[in-house]
């Protein structure tokens, strides 16, 4: 096999991403998966876009680079996913609460909850790869994602199918989830995020040179070290 081979890359890859799963579900389970699941997932991220904007980086150890970009989010990315997690809650439950109790405006405040789902359901697919390509403040992440998310409807659209049917294939195969629960997933959206943030900055250099309209992310700069 040629080692430039589109087969080679291609077994590359999966070995990589079959690799850093083992260590996302490995660093889960060390933090007895309510303190690990959300700084192993920002590691996972944080792993995939170092891999796809410094490919010399696929060369150095993963489980060094993991565990390098993982302890340090332990407090940040865990307050950033329960937060997340309270928010979810809340919706759900508001959502259980406009549909079985009845009255004049049920139906508006149904939809009206069913709306900020999926608004909601949106920004968080986009938050862990903005997490881990901005540096800024946790309120303009969230900010950030939810512009993205919106600006970018088609690629948020595919992660969000792609995780169902991750979902639905992980249920199907059980195994799947030991080698590529989250990052089968996690590498499309870093990819499509990649591009959609390059596409973002090309119109706002384009604007400032009195060129294209296209809006820019507010109030935030890549990290160049991807943590």
């Amino acid at each position: 096999m040629k080692p430039n081979s589109f087969l080679h890359t291609a077994c590359g890859w999966v070995a990589r991403l079959a690799w850093l799963n083992v260590l996302w579900l490995a660093a889960t389970l060390c933090g007895a998966v309510v303190a690990g699941f959300f700084p192993a997932t920002a590691a996972v991220f944080a792993v995939l876009r170092r891999w796809m904007t410094d490919p010399d980086s696929r060369e150095k150890s993963t489980a060094a680079s993991f565990w390098r970009l993982a302890r340090p989010e332990m407090l940040r990315a865990n307050a950033v996913g329960y937060g997340a997690t309270a928010v979810v809650a809340l919706l759900t439950l508001d959502l259980w609460l406009t549909r079985t109790h009845g009255g004049p405006l049920a139906g508006v405040l149904f939809a009206a909850s069913v709306a900020a789902t999926a608004l909601v359901a949106a920004t968080l697919v986009q938050l862990p790869f903005v997490y881990v390509h901005l540096e800024a403040p946790v309120l303009t992440l969230v900010r950030t994602a939810w512009w993205y998310a919106l600006s970018r409807p088609a690629d948020t659209l595919a992660v969000l199918a792609a995780w169902v049917a991750a979902s639905y294939a992980m249920g199907r195969y059980p195994g799947l989830t030991v080698f590529f629960g989250m990052t089968a997933v996690a590498a499309l959206t870093v990819r499509l995020g990649l591009r959609g943030f390059a596409v973002v900055q090309a119109g706002a250099s384009g604007r400032a040179d009195g060129g294209s309209s296209s809006r820019s992310a507010p109030g935030s700069s890549p990290v160049g070290s991807g943590s």
